[in-house]
């Protein structure tokens, strides 16, 4: 598979993840950051962050096994693989809704509810791109 995308479709998601983490701990080390609203909202950015480097990752990767190569044999291989990347993406998201669903019910129904609902969402994002990242990468 690497050899048949260039591996200039692909940014360094590692660096943009761990930049996320880092404005994370920043957001929730500040005043506004210490509430249970104020942890809501820095880990609700985090996630929106993680979600879009996710988003064009998963865009750059089918991108570039959409892309003819002119070798048969490869285009074949890599229409199986979009294939099941596809499928894969579909099934994640709602495993990681639903996951992320459950894990809240440690708290269900309180104050921090919500905010554990978007931490496993966030954990998740971070953790299937760094998943798709090794994966489709696994040279880095």
């Amino acid at each position: 598979l690497a050899i048949l995308l260039p591996l200039t479709t692909f940014a360094d998601v590692k660096a943009d993840i761990a930049k996320v983490d880092k404005a994370l701990e920043a957001c929730l080390a500040s005043p506004d950051g210490q509430s249970n609203m104020g942890m809501k909202i820095c880990t609700g950015e985090a996630y929106d962050s993680a979600d879009k480097i996710l988003n064009r990752q998963y865009k750059a990767i089918v991108d570039g096994l959409s892309k003819s190569t002119g070798d048969k044999e490869g285009d074949a291989s890599n229409a199986e693989i979009l294939k099941r990347l596809k499928a894969s993406q579909r099934a994640w998201i709602v495993f990681r809704d639903t996951n992320s669903s459950l894990a809240s019910t440690d708290m269900l129904g309180g104050t921090g509810e919500s905010l554990i609902y978007i931490d496993s969402m966030f954990s998740m994002t971070k953790a299937r791109v760094l998943e798709l990242d090794s994966t489709l990468n696994p040279e880095r």
